[in-house]
């Protein structure tokens, strides 16, 4: 049976709104115990384990084993990996920290006490990868414009303010956008690779420097998308003011909307799988990949 505002819509030659893409059960990984604590990043493993953090806290789920380790007086912003699958963390402070296994070790920290106000925002971490086209095995965490702590194969990290490589960390490679594209925010996908979003509303993603129309986001979500990640042939991202989630395969180039979460802080895809943060609540969907791992008592 044709829906009743299918019809509406075909009779008065409008198109009709977008299926949401099934099915909507999310499984519940993990919620923060208090008010005090809120979740700002994500990380799926190959593996199907899991990552997640955020003001005071790193979150790391196994099978049906959710350990939570204790960082106060910190946040985490991002999570990568190192090239043998290690699983990083970055955030405030210059805060780094590396996956031990069922711990998180703090390896890197700005050195005296906590800045506030401005000055603390220039000591924020915002991602880390492998971007340094020059020395493709150094791993660069990356935060303001003028801000990097990097790692050499065998060395520590250090702080190294290399204001070049932080620009690419934070606005993407020095590629020329396409026509009638103002660069609204670059979203890494690998050393070379990404999204790119436009304040016209368009989005385009890179495969190294040609670029492919992803088209126009949907109208939810204004000019501009807070998160964008590829699961092979698919893209997703969060936008609008609900914080939505879209999904686009490359193939149909239609976005669709995910129902059943919004209020997304941080979304990452892999083998099939979504793994999304809200403030306070981690949730997964497998639609086309089974679990895992089982939901965790919380």
């Amino acid at each position: 049976m044709i829906a009743p505002v299918v019809l509406v819509a075909c009779a008065l030659g409008l198109t009709p709104p977008a299926p949401s893409v099934g099915p909507v059960t999310w499984q519940t990984l993990y919620e923060t115990p208090g008010k005090s604590q809120w979740l700002a990043a994500v990380w799926l493993k190959a593996d199907g384990s899991w990552r997640a953090g955020g003001k005071g806290l790193i979150v790391s789920g196994d099978g049906a084993v959710v350990r939570t380790i204790p960082i106060e007086g910190f946040v985490v912003y991002a999570f990568g990996e190192d090239k043998a699958g290690q699983v990083v963390a970055v955030g405030s402070r210059q805060g780094v920290w590396e996956d031990r296994g069922r711990v998180f070790e703090r390896v890197h920290q700005r050195p005296g006490p906590p800045r506030s106000g401005r000055a603390a925002h220039k000591d924020v971490l915002q991602g880390v990868g492998y971007l340094d086209p020059q020395r493709p095995d150094r791993l660069v965490a990356y935060g303001s414009l003028h801000l990097t702590v990097s790692k050499e194969p065998n060395q520590a990290w250090r702080d190294d303010e290399d204001d070049d490589l932080a620009r690419r960390g934070s606005l993407g490679p020095e590629f020329p956008p396409p026509a009638g594209c103002h660069p609204a925010g670059w979203h890494w996908l690998g050393s070379n690779d990404g999204i790119l979003d436009c304040h016209e509303g368009m989005a385009y993603l890179y495969s190294g420097p040609t670029p492919k129309s992803l088209g126009r986001l949907p109208h939810a979500c204004g000019t501009s998308m807070r998160a964008a990640v590829r699961d092979d042939s698919d893209v997703f991202v969060v936008c609008g003011e609900n914080a939505q989630i879209w999904r686009q395969t490359l193939a149909e180039k239609k976005w669709i909307p995910i129902a059943g979460v919004t209020g997304v802080q941080a979304l990452q895809a892999r083998g099939g799988c979504l793994l999304v943060a809200t403030t306070r609540s981690i949730l997964r969907q497998c639609p086309n990949a089974a679990n895992k791992s089982e939901s965790a008592a919380r």
